[in-house]
């Protein structure tokens, strides 16, 4: 996270400074810093709040002109609104998820992974403005409300089913 190296360079701290204001330990820092590791959210609270910025502040990126924009190699998939958003970033991290426990199941060891997908959805999301989340909000609970109701009603019409076989 370059932004983050940016930030503390920028207020004239060393590693070692910020991981003694913050409490997080210097190899995280600079695991987080190189790229090695991504931070947990609880990570970049404290290190926003020894740094005296927002969280946010770690997200953003300068404006790069169009000659010098990424051309889309390498990229997650374009998405157009916010629920694709967070819908993306869910099913990718399900997947992970899902990997680590096989992993985990195949091995003596415990396995470590971080919420990669949880965070690119976090800092992606922080670029909407706030009306913008909270109609997506919204939507996103009519969903629900809508998945439950369907839910509910398979869950009735099993059981019927079963009542007429028995």
């Amino acid at each position: 996270m370059d932004t983050l190296k940016e930030i503390r360079r920028q207020k004239g701290l060393s590693q070692k400074d910020l991981s003694d204001a913050s409490g997080v330990g210097q190899d995280t820092i600079s695991g987080i810093e190189s790229g090695r590791h991504e931070p947990r959210p609880s990570t970049l609270r404290k290190l926003a709040e020894a740094l005296n910025v927002q969280v946010a502040d770690f997200f953003r990126e300068p404006a790069l002109p169009k000659a010098e924009a990424p051309r889309g190699a390498g990229h997650l998939p374009e998405e157009t609104t916010i629920f694709d958003v967070v819908r993306g970033a869910v099913r990718r991290q399900d997947e992970q998820d899902r990997q680590a426990a096989t992993r985990a199941a195949e091995s003596d060891r415990a396995q470590g992974y971080v919420k990669r997908h949880e965070n690119d959805a976090m800092r992606r999301l922080l670029e909407y403005a706030p009306g913008e989340l909270a109609e997506a909000y919204i939507d996103l609970m009519w969903r629900f409300v809508g998945s439950e109701q369907e839910n509910a009603q398979l869950r009735e019409e099993r059981q019927q089913e079963a009542e007429r076989q028995r």
